[in-house]
This record gives C-alpha cells, structure tokens and sequence, in this order.
C-alpha cells in the first residue's frame, strides 16, 4: 500500500536549500570553466578577427602565431601586413 508523502515545512526548507545551493554549484562550475576556457577561446577568435580588419582596409594580413597568456593582452608573432 503506497502512504502519501505529506509536505512539511522543514522539508520544504531544505528542498528550497538544496535548489539554491545546486543553482549557485551550476553557476560557479560554468563561471570557472569560462575563466580557464578564454585563452583558448581568444586564440581562436584573435586571428580572423586581425584578418577580418585588415580585410577590411585592403591589406593581406599573416600571422605565424598568437600568444595568449592568461589576463594579458594578445601578443602576435611575426606580424605582417601588405597591400596586394
């Protein structure tokens, strides 16, 4: 024979409780895999968006390589540009 589950304040409390902790969980999860993810997500968006601009004002841009040390800015190795 099943019994219904009566709802009672203090379990009502604590599945209140245990919602905002696994929200704030969630949220600190995402917001740490965001802050380890950005170099990498920069490295992939800072050379077409160099090409993109230089595209833009009729020049050939090249770049061997793009550093991108965590909180600092984008370095580009060799660097160049030409008018074709």
């Amino acid at each position: 024979m099943l019994v219904p589950l009566l709802i009672t304040s203090s379990s009502h409390s604590d599945a209140v409780k245990n919602r905002i902790f696994l929200i704030i969980l969630v949220i600190v999860i995402v917001a740490l895999a965001a802050v380890l993810l950005a170099p990498l997500s920069v490295l992939q968006r800072g050379s077409p968006l160099v090409w993109w601009f230089a595209r833009q004002e009729g020049f050939v841009a090249t770049i061997d390589r793009v550093d991108a040390p965590f909180l600092r800015p984008l370095s580009f190795v060799r660097f160049t540009e030409k008018r074709p």
